[in-house]
């Protein structure tokens, strides 16, 4: 069963959009698992309940790309393949190393990374969603 009902296709930026929240609330949810507030000892020890934290935001990122891509298309597509696909695992990956830095200067004190998602949400519907766009309804 198909969740959405509209009579019209999304257009490539209304999808760019979709992935972007994704994305972005997943980008949320794992930097307050690493907050500024935390030291690199502290973040350290903690480190296993950070990764299930990480891990579990990750893939819910990748459920939502997956459950979009397969109600939009009717073809369904692992979680795993939409964050390679996504990048999304790297990009966290980066964002994490980055952040367990001891040299850490912390996002609220001048450090410019807050991660944009916006690329790889772009790169991931022209990946995966070119036959939908060509395709009319």
């Amino acid at each position: 069963m198909n969740m959405y009902r509209g009579t019209r296709k999304f257009d490539r930026e209304q999808l760019v959009f979709m992935v972007d929240v994704i994305l972005d609330s997943a980008m949320d949810r794992i930097a307050t698992a690493l907050p500024d507030e935390l030291d690199f000892e502290t973040c350290n020890m903690n480190m296993k309940s950070v990764d299930a934290w990480i891990i579990s935001a990750t893939e819910t990122a990748g459920t939502g790309m997956a459950v979009l891509y397969a109600q939009l298309t009717g073809e369904g597509i692992g979680i795993g393949d939409c964050l390679s696909f996504s990048r999304f695992e790297t990009f966290v990956q980066y964002f994490k190393e980055k952040r367990l830095d001891p040299n850490w200067t912390g996002l609220n004190n001048g450090d410019p990374f807050i991660p944009d998602c916006r690329k790889l949400a772009e790169n991931f519907v022209d990946e995966m969603f070119k036959e939908y766009m060509d395709e009319t309804l």
